[in-house]
């Protein structure tokens, strides 16, 4: 085990580079905390424990790689790595701890593997470059302030076993548009989407969730959609949605009953790594699936259905079919028109003899 402060105090602004050499199954409390200057690390696989603040206010650290074994990122452990711009966790790990990635400006995406059952309040708190991040379908709580301050964050998709969203979940993420909360959330926390502004829509696959006192302290007495102005699409026909439930979730909510397509798919069941994104795309009518009952989760993709997927994705624009732009793309086809579209939007030029090959795989 690696104790606090392997070196000198007076040294730690001067390690730029650490080697952990293999046969070390322990990083301890605070080991690495503020070295400043510390910019590579390098862990081997027989660390199996990391433990909390190990590399807190290591602002120089650039990326990561956590070792194979690791079953948690505890509480602060890179807390203020502000040039933090790349970790990969391991599939071992099944709890990202409080604060783990607090305040790590530079994260763009972040990669969380399926195995992790639980992610603390704060763990990418004011992550403000943080773009995109996959949440496991293993997570059934959002924590409060999990998601804090990412103003960069422009998609998430919350997994179908989550139950609770808690207060300031997703607060003053302002580059979201759109977020869809599933039917399995019973509750939702005070301020969990306060000042989102950039939400445009909002839809909630089943019951409204209860309004839940849970909150951060100014948060506390907001509403979840407090600060936000956008359009609300609820199940039709479906009676928890009162006038009175309405106006607690925020006043610049435009309320809209509208029917929700369900998937029927007997090859996709909701304990699946890909069934939110399969939702995700048959909900939107992105993708149809092979027949009423088979998805098709692991049939190959032809050219002719990638094109029309980015093609139902663009919006289904009008477009004049031209038999000169593949001479293999007949007119009444189901992919006609989006061949037509990526050709023109110079997206799919086709091979060197001019043919779209419209049955070809994707590679």
């Amino acid at each position: 085990m690696i104790e606090e402060n392997p070196v000198s105090v007076d040294l730690k602004d001067e390690v730029t580079s650490v080697v952990i050499l293999e046969g070390v199954t322990g990083i301890g409390k605070e080991a690495f905390a503020y070295y400043h200057q510390l910019e590579h690390i390098s862990i081997p696989d027989s660390v199996k424990k990391i433990e909390e603040g190990a590399f807190y206010f290591s602002d120089c650290l650039a990326s990561v790689s956590l070792p194979d074994g690791l079953t948690e990122i505890q509480v602060g452990t890179f807390g203020y790595c502000y040039s933090l711009t790349d970790v990969f966790i391991p599939d071992s790990v099944t709890k990202i701890g409080a604060s783990a990635f607090l305040n790590c400006n530079a994260l763009v995406s972040v990669s969380v593997p399926q195995s992790v059952m639980e992610i603390g309040e704060y763990a990418f708190g004011y992550c403000s470059s943080l773009k995109g991040i996959s949440i496991p379908n293993r997570i059934t709580k959002i924590d409060k302030c999990t998601f804090l301050g990412c103003d960069m964050l422009e998609k998430v998709i919350i997994p179908n076993r989550v139950t609770e969203i808690s207060g300031a979940a997703f607060g003053y993420c302002g580059k979201l548009t759109e977020i869809v909360i599933p039917d399995s959330v019973e509750r939702i926390g005070k301020g969990a989407f306060r000042d989102c502004n950039g939400l445009q829509s909002v839809i909630f696959k089943g019951n409204v969730p209860e309004i839940i006192e849970e909150g951060d302290n100014g948060y506390v007495e907001r509403a979840p959609f407090d600060g936000v102005t956008a359009t609300v699409y609820y199940p039709a026909g479906n009676q928890t949605y009162t006038e009175e439930i309405k106006a607690a979730y925020g006043s610049g909510l435009t309320w809209v009953a509208k029917e929700m397509p369900k998937m029927s798919f007997t090859d996709v069941n909701d304990i699946d790594w890909y069934y939110d994104a399969a939702d995700f795309v048959f909900s939107r009518g992105i993708m149809t699936g092979m027949t009423d009952t088979e998805f098709g989760p692991s049939v190959k993709l032809s050219r002719a259905q990638f094109a029309t997927i980015l093609y139902r994705m663009e919006g289904e624009p009008e477009v004049a079919y031209d038999p000169a732009a593949f001479p293999d793309v007949r007119e009444g086809q189901f992919y006609t028109a989006p061949a037509m579209w990526a050709k023109s939007a110079g997206i799919i030029s086709g091979y060197e003899d001019g043919r779209f090959g419209p049955a070809d795989e994707i590679t």
